[in-house]
C-alpha cells in the first residue's frame, strides 16, 4: 500500500493493483487519478493497521521471567514424575491392622508358659527407643514421595499461571514510528 494525497491534502492509502486508476478520497470524496505502478512506487508506503495504532509487544524482563518460570515448570514436572514412579514403586508388604491381626492369631496359639516368654522378652528390651518396624519405615518413605510429587505438581501449575500472568502484564504498545 503506497500513499497518494488528494487535491485537499488528505492521505489516501492504494494497492499497487489501483495502478493507473481512480479512487475517492475518504474524507473529502474527490476523485483522484492513481499514478502509473513505478511512479506509484516512489510515493511513501502506507503504514499496516497495527503500525498506526502501535504494535503490541513484550518487554524483554517478562520474556526472560516467562523463560525461567517454565524451565523452572519443566524441571518440577520432572521431579513429579519420577516422585510418582518411586511412590508408586513402594510395595507395603503389610499395614499396622495386618500386624496387629498377625500378632493376635500368634498369641492366640501359644501357651501359657510361652505367653510368660513373650512377656519377659518385651520387658528387657527397651522402652523408650521405639524403632518402627520396617513396613512402616516403607509406609513413611511411600508418603515422602507422594509428598514430592504432589508439592512438585502444585509448582507446575504455579509457575505456569505466573508465567501467563507475567506475560500479559509485560505486554506495552510501542509508539507508531514518524514517517
Amino acid at each position: 500500500m503506497y500513499l497518494l494525497r488528494c487535491p485537499e491534502g488528505h492521505e489516501i492509502p492504494v494497492a499497487a493493483s489501483a495502478a493507473g486508476g481512480t479512487v475517492v478520497c475518504p474524507v473529502c470524496g474527490q476523485s483522484q487519478l492513481v499514478p502509473t505502478l513505478g511512479e506509484l512506487r516512489r510515493l511513501p508506503e502506507a503504514r499496516a493497521a497495527g503500525d498506526a495504532r502501535g504494535e503490541r509487544t513484550t518487554s524483554v524482563g517478562a520474556r526472560i521471567a516467562f523463560a525461567v518460570l517454565m524451565f523452572v515448570a519443566l524441571g518440577a514436572a520432572a521431579s513429579a514424575t519420577f516422585a510418582a514412579f518411586r511412590w508408586q514403586s513402594l510395595p507395603i508388604p503389610m499395614t499396622v491392622e495386618d500386624h496387629i491381626a498377625g500378632s493376635q492369631e500368634v498369641m492366640g496359639e501359644l501357651t501359657a508358659a510361652q505367653l510368660v516368654d513373650v512377656w519377659q522378652m518385651h520387658e528387657q528390651h527397651n522402652p523408650t527407643t521405639r524403632t518402627p518396624y520396617p513396613y512402616q519405615l516403607l509406609a513413611d518413605e511411600r508418603a515422602h514421595w507422594r509428598a514430592i510429587c504432589f508439592g512438585s505438581l502444585a509448582v507446575v501449575v504455579v509457575s505456569i499461571l505466573l508465567g501467563v500472568v507475567i506475560i500479559s502484564l509485560g505486554k506495552s504498545r510501542r509508539p507508531a514510528a514518524d514517517t
